[in-house]
């Protein structure tokens, strides 16, 4: 290892995500590797029991010779090693050079796995961060005590961290709101001096806060309400206990004489995660390994693919876990994956399409047909192609999904999602029972069950961008949970929120007349360009979920997903042209009759090209009456973005009401989860009172 003149280095990035193995802190035990042959020796920044990154100020000489031979520590015998990657990594010529071991035995992997284990005991190995998806600072103090009564009324369990001290294990008790010291936990061992801090885990958050004051009562230990909280997310998708009996098992990749087997303690969407001994089973965080098994006793075997994401120890120490990102091998396998998550995850809902008649039946009860004042005769003609659609939705899970809440009396409560352009899906169609069910569960527990898994179902769509909501102005829970929590995002122009109100339209011909100098005419490719310039002023969220994008205007990709499940899915735009010029259009779209039971995806969006534009709206009403006639519907509506809805009134349209669009993107779905979580919390616990301190 010469350490001379200076050449240029073909370089590649060091992708940090993909890194193996564990980044030491500067100065955190001083590891260096001695080049056997030539006595230099170097820092150490990264290390794994197949590879380590060292820093030199000449990466040159590494990359040229590519073999030397390394000791990493005096009682582990020298190495093997080449150099395949370098990047620079400060302005004054240091870069960083990763260095793979060749053919490395399983003693001196032990070895290493060892020195890895010492240098974490001795905080010499930088903590893994991926850095947090979300990260929050809560100071509102009615939103904080919001948060810590549903923390509470869930038991949310966690760890206390003090100074010194291993983390010990924690479960939110009680609350006794006339106390200065409301807020009560269960403490594994005794309690520690104040201060400490305290992290109780939500649904998909970890939420964070300081104690500077702590009391026993009855046996538990009270302090105040904080002031602040620190909400911090890392994953998408949420972590549960697995149940008894799963086993993971597969040989280790590098050496294959070790065969693993070890018990699963939880499960996601994206992995699982289960107890390890961190010096035998050599895992290290990035070893991938492409045979892996998931035994759940005799009855089912499912293979993956995976990906060690991390070993960490468990809070109190007493078992280190490893997470494992999965990936199903085959379709079937991913089919039957998805099953037995949805069997565990979620016992109480159903999503398979069967229970048409029975929604039906839901939606008369429940006085979900009584809005908008509609009554059940107005929907009569539609329950056949109800009960068809909702077969061929469930059959195809990519397209949307009927999530249903079954007792011995019925369906308890629905709720439907729809894949309703490319990168949009619309959750819509809500409705509960009223009254105790059979079994005893309360209208919080139902609303947070179907809610819970349409969203997470929606969340495994790769193309998901936007998740779209029209919020009726009488519709409390639903304002709380699809208005309230985009409002909170609006600032950050990360969410989009308008006011529209519908006005349903009969498709029965009618005589009207139209000035001479107006056409109304399908639009042409220039006028098209028109239409897309002229929409090029509105908000960039509305427009790509919507597709009002040059690429996807006509909704052809969407199409063809409704096609391959037997369904229809169209747009068309008409231009209202006078004296040849094209002075506004008309964007119509409709699907097949049952999908939206009021008909609201048979839908009409209208927008000026020119100045005066809005005169010519009632024209491109009429035309779409005549348009939507044709496709033998009999209703259509007219989202009118105006607050003057003469226009509609005059074209003889009725008034639905007004309502909200709300549009949320699906990176922050799991928040969504959570504010639904923190709503539907038990309600048996009492709220924290209003004081000067939050």
């Amino acid at each position: 290892m010469v350490h001379t003149a200076r050449m240029s280095v073909v370089s590649a990035p060091l992708v940090h995500g993909d890194e193996l193995g564990y980044r030491l802190r500067p100065a955190g035990g001083d590891v260096t590797a001695l080049d056997v042959s030539s006595g230099f020796r170097l820092p150490v920044v990264r290390l794994s029991p197949v590879d380590l990154s060292l820093v030199t100020g000449a990466p040159e000489a590494l990359m040229r010779d590519r073999s030397c031979r390394l000791q990493v520590h005096a009682d582990i015998d020298p190495i093997n090693a080449r150099a395949d990657l370098a990047r620079p990594i400060s302005p004054n010529g240091m870069s960083e050079v990763r260095m793979r071991f060749d053919n490395i035995d399983l003693r001196v992997g032990l070895d290493l796995q060892a020195l890895l284990l010492r240098l974490r005991r001795s905080g010499a190995i930088a903590t893994p961060d991926a850095g947090p998806r979300e990260n929050e600072r809560v100071v509102d103090g009615a939103r904080i005590r919001s948060i810590l009564r549903a923390l509470f009324a869930n038991h949310a369990e966690g760890g206390l961290r003090a100074a010194g001290l291993p983390a010990m294990r924690v479960r939110a008790a009680q609350i006794d709101p006339r106390s200065p010291f409301p807020l009560r936990i269960d403490l594994e061992g005794a309690c520690p001096r104040a201060p400490f801090s305290i992290e109780l885990t939500g649904y998909n958050s970890l939420f964070r806060f300081e104690v500077s004051a702590v009391t026993e009562k009855d046996g538990l230990f009270a302090f105040a309400v904080p002031r602040e909280l620190l909400r911090i997310r890392r994953r998408n998708n949420r972590w549960t206990p697995a149940p008894g009996g799963v086993e993971v098992t597969f040989r280790h990749p590098v050496w294959p004489e070790l065969q693993i087997r070890r018990p699963v303690r939880d499960l996601s969407f994206d992995g699982i995660g289960f107890a390890t001994n961190g010096l035998n089973d050599l895992l290290y965080p990035g070893l991938e390994i492409q045979d892996v098994a998931l035994e759940l006793g005799d009855r089912l075997r499912i293979e993956f693919s995976g990906v060690v994401r991390h070993v960490s120890p468990s809070i109190g120490g007493a078992a280190e876990i490893a997470g494992m990102r999965l990936t199903p091998q085959s379709p079937d396998d991913e089919a039957r994956w998805r099953r037995e998550l949805d069997t565990h995850l979620f016992p109480n809902t159903r999503m398979d399409g069967a229970w048409g008649r029975e929604l039906w039946a839901l939606y008369d009860r429940s006085g979900y047909f009584g809005l908008s004042d509609h009554s059940a005769e107005n929907f009569a003609g539609l329950k056949e192609p109800f009960v068809k659609v909702s077969r061929l939705v469930a059959s195809h899970p990519d397209l949307g999904c009927q999530v249903v809440w079954p007792s011995r009396r019925g369906v308890e409560a629905a709720i439907s999602l729809l894949k309703i352009y490319r990168s949009t899906t619309f959750i819509y169609q809500l409705a509960r029972q009223h009254g105790r069910t059979p079994s005893g569960s309360g209208g919080r527990t139902i609303l947070r069950d179907i809610y819970l898994h349409a969203i997470e179902h929606t969340q495994r769509d790769p193309d998901l961008r936007w998740l779209a909501g029209w919020v009726q102005e009488s519709a409390g829970f639903s304002r709380r949970v699809h208005v309230d929590l985009p409002l909170r995002y609006l600032p950050e122009r990360r969410t989009f929120i308008q006011r529209f109100y519908a006005m349903g339209g009969s498709c029965n011909e009618r005589e009207y007349s139209l000035d001479r100098e107006v056409e109304i005419a399908p639009a042409t490719l220039h006028e098209v360009d028109i239409l897309l310039a002229a929409l090029s002023t509105r908000s960039a969220i509305f427009l790509d979920a919507h597709d009002l994008v040059p690429e996807r205007i006509d909704l052809g990709e969407i199409g063809r997903v409704y096609a391959t499940a037997g369904l229809r899915r169209r747009r068309t735009i008409l231009i209202a042209r006078r004296g040849g010029r094209a002075m506004a259009a008309g964007v119509l779209e409709m699907a097949d009759n049952g999908l939206h039971l009021f008909g609201l995806l048979d839908v009409v969006r209208l927008f000026a090209l020119a100045e005066g534009g809005e005169s010519l709206f009632g024209a491109l009403l009429e035309s779409a009456r005549d348009w939507y006639r044709q496709l033998g519907k009999s209703r259509f509506v007219y989202f009118c973005e105006s607050a003057d809805r003469a226009h509609a009134r005059n074209a003889g349209l009725d008034d639905l009401g007004g309502a909200d669009l709300t549009l949320f993107p699906a990176e922050l779905l799991p928040e969504l989860l959570e504010h639904v979580h923190e709503l539907t919390s038990p309600g048996d616990v009492p709220a924290l009172p209003a004081t000067d301190d939050a």
